[in-house]
């Protein structure tokens, strides 16, 4: 599930489908459990039915929100198991109403306890946010059901190339980008260290006042990547390096650096080091192809990153 949350509202859907699948799954369980002959996909038609007493295919199509393959496929289901019939609706040839069977009567009062013993569970699964998250899918339900997503998606598109990412030394007003951009991918894959928080905390000091350097990647007014070069005496360690997710997969990595490739070439500086691990493949592949090769590390370094178990570097 950690994919999914990493990936945050763009995979709502498939979250609530997941989420939606195990419900129904679990409620089979009981009901076989039980010996309640239904299943969980019938429940919506079969209880709107009840309520109506007799309701067309049409109007179950409105008042469940769903489409007409479903409506037509559901009841085809509940008629197979005797639990309601389909009869010509007598006011309109062309439409056809259901009705609850005495067999799907029974069913449901059957099966009403543990509905209602379901209801209570779920109630104890989202104490104490039960009303309040029940009105905020409501609100979600209106705006996804009832607005043209597609078309709000359109007015927020801005299309990404490389050519489009700015790269930007560092400014007072991008201190917090650099500590956000970092901080996410080292809990994600590490933990954050002393030196991490040195290096978040004060940048000026830590970094620029050492003869370091800090970039970020800027892509239609937002800050979307970051890296720094270390001074450590006649060359330059590649350090805190990353880039948002949502924006990965468009270059960004490499222009940043590229930029520090540049800046070690018309500095006094005559290589690059960098530190990773060796579970990060995809970097390794960016910074091989981009010259670096792996060398033996240093005990300052071994030292300094406990984390780290591949040294690279690149002569400049």
């Amino acid at each position: 599930m950690q994919h999914f949350y990493d990936l945050g509202r763009i995979g709502l859907g498939s979250r609530l489908k997941i989420i939606s699948s195990s419900l129904a799954d679990n409620v089979n369980v009981l009901y076989k459990k039980y010996g309640i002959e239904m299943d969980a996909w019938l429940f919506p038609l079969l209880t709107l039915i009840e309520r109506e007493e007799e309701i067309t295919l049409r109007q179950a199509e409105e008042q469940l929100g769903t489409s007409h393959a479903y409506i037509s496929q559901t009841a085809s289901a509940l008629r197979k198991k005797d639990l309601i019939e389909i009869t010509q609706n007598p006011e309109d040839k062309r439409s056809k109403v259901m009705r609850l069977t005495q067999k799907g009567l029974d069913v449901i009062t059957e099966a009403r306890p543990l509905w209602n013993a379901l209801d209570r569970a779920i109630a104890d699964l989202l104490h104490p946010y039960d009303e309040q998250f029940f009105d905020i899918l409501k609100k979600f339900e209106k705006h996804v059901l009832h607005e043209d997503l597609i078309a709000k998606v359109e007015t927020k598109f801005i299309p990404i190339d490389s050519n489009s990412v700015e790269i930007l030394d560092y400014a007072a007003e991008y201190r917090q980008d650099f500590e956000r951009l970092n901080r996410e991918w080292l809990e994600k894959f590490f933990k954050v260290e002393a030196i991490d928080e040195l290096y978040f905390k004060d940048p000026e000091n830590s970094i620029l006042a050492k003869g370091g350097h800090i970039f970020f990647a800027k892509i239609n007014n937002e800050i979307v990547g970051t890296c720094a070069l270390l001074r450590e005496d006649n060359f330059f360690e590649l350090c805190k390096m990353s880039v948002d997710p949502r924006y990965r997969g468009f270059g960004i990595g490499k222009k940043l650096i590229q930029a520090s490739i540049e800046k070690s070439k018309s500095s006094d500086t005559d290589r690059i080091v960098l530190l990773t691990v060796t579970k990060l493949k995809n970097a390794i592949h960016l910074y091989k192809s981009l010259g670096f090769i792996e060398v033996k590390m240093s005990q300052k370094h071994k030292d300094k990153y406990p984390r780290a178990n591949v040294c690279m570097e690149i002569t400049t």
